[in-house]
């Protein structure tokens, strides 16, 4: 609807990324199409969100993700693998892959 339309609008503030997060959540019914009271609020919440899911669904992404920010340098999969106990193949399929979809890494 045209007011939902609006709302998307105003609650995005134009930013591409969070229309890319709502489009996802809406295809995974984590919201529902026209439902203006259940838009995110803003790029934090989308973030916060899709974190905690990332998390329940793939225990160690975030630990995975606040390694990356800490070193501010590359992080081999085998020595990220190594640093969670895990073999590669393991932390590919568990951490990385989920790590790969977000668009700011």
């Amino acid at each position: 609807t045209p007011i939902y339309i609006e709302d998307v609008l105003k609650q995005s503030e134009g930013n591409p990324l969070y229309l890319k997060f709502l489009c996802k959540g809406l295809e995974q019914k984590i919201y529902r199409l026209n439902q203006s009271s259940e838009l995110p609020n803003g790029m934090k919440e989308l973030y916060e969100k899709a974190l905690y899911k990332m998390e329940n669904e793939f225990p160690g992404t975030i630990n995975y993700l606040n390694l990356l920010a800490a070193t501010h340098d590359f992080v081999s999969k085998e020595m990220a693998a190594d640093l969670f106990g895990m073999k590669p193949s393991e932390f590919e399929q568990r951490i990385l892959e989920i790590a790969k979809t977000l668009s700011f890494l």
